[in-house]
Parts: C-alpha cells; structure tokens; sequence
C-alpha cells in the first residue's frame, strides 16, 4: 500500500471535514461566503467558497480571520458574543481528531500495519468512508486515489 497517499486521502478527509464543520458556523452567522470574504479584504471574491469547495489546507491565519468575521457578524447581529468555545471546539469534532492520529501513525510507512490503524476505530473508518463518497460524488480524488480506498475497504471490511 502506498502509505504517502494513504496520508493523502486521509488529509482530504480531515479538510474536508473542518470545511463542512466551518461552513456550518458559516451558515449559523448568517454571512453568505462573498459577504465574509469581502468583509477579510485583501482576498478574491471566490477564495472562501473556492476553499470549501476544494478541502484546500487554508492557511491559520486565515480561519482566525474568518472567525473573527463570524464573531463581529454575530456581536453587531445580536448583541451577544455566540462565538464560544463550544462553537470554535465544534470546528475540530473528536472524528478529525481521531483521522489527525491515524496520520500521525502513518509517519513513515515502513512498519505500518494498515489492519492495526482501523481494528479499533471502525466508527472513524466509517466516517472517513462517508467523507471519501462525497469527495468522489465532488471529483476530488484521483483513479489512484480512489483504488487505494477500495484496497483499504477490502483490509478493513476483513476486520469488521
């Protein structure tokens, strides 16, 4: 098994997720993408839905900007300061954690065991299979990519 694109379609997922989970904060705001990104500045009218849309690996400082944005949307809409702890946390669900130590265990490949990474996450392999779906339905994985889920399916499915 290729374990540099193991990690890969691993990260796909992971982005995916934090985007899906920031849209949804996104969504809460009342801020429509355009509306965010012109607030930002500096950036192309498209480049918040762009990286959405593509899972991209956004850059810190640039989601502290977007949160910061979310966070003034909901003090001038409400009154209120709704951005807590619990809403940043909910951009890093115990799933995403649990995809970032499956990556951490994939560091160099040589000794990894693919059947051990998953014998006890099943509910993340399933997870991540639901996060794969949609990144294909979206055309976001390679053949490559692609085959190497299929492969890992068959090793995990032994397992189940």
């Amino acid at each position: 098994m290729d374990y540099k694109m193991l990690k890969t379609v691993l990260t796909k997922a992971l982005l995916y997720r934090m985007m899906a989970n920031l849209d949804r904060l996104i969504y809460e705001s009342e801020l429509s993408d355009q509306k965010l990104t012109e607030r930002m500045g500096g950036k192309s009218h498209t480049w918040l839905n762009n990286a959405k849309n593509n899972a991209e690996d956004i850059r810190i400082s640039s989601l502290i900007r977007v949160l910061a944005e979310i966070q003034d949307e909901f003090k001038s809409s409400s009154g209120k300061d709704p951005l807590d702890k619990r809403q940043v946390s909910s951009l890093f669900d115990s799933t995403m954690l649990e995809i970032a130590k499956i990556i951490n265990e994939c560091k160099d490949g040589t000794s990894l065991n693919v059947e051990g990474l998953f014998s006890d996450r099943l509910n993340t392999y399933k997870d991540l299979k639901g996060d794969w779906g949609i990144l294909k339905v979206k055309k976001k994985l390679s053949p490559e990519e692609l085959s190497l889920i299929e492969e890992l399916t068959i090793i995990v499915q032994d397992k189940e």
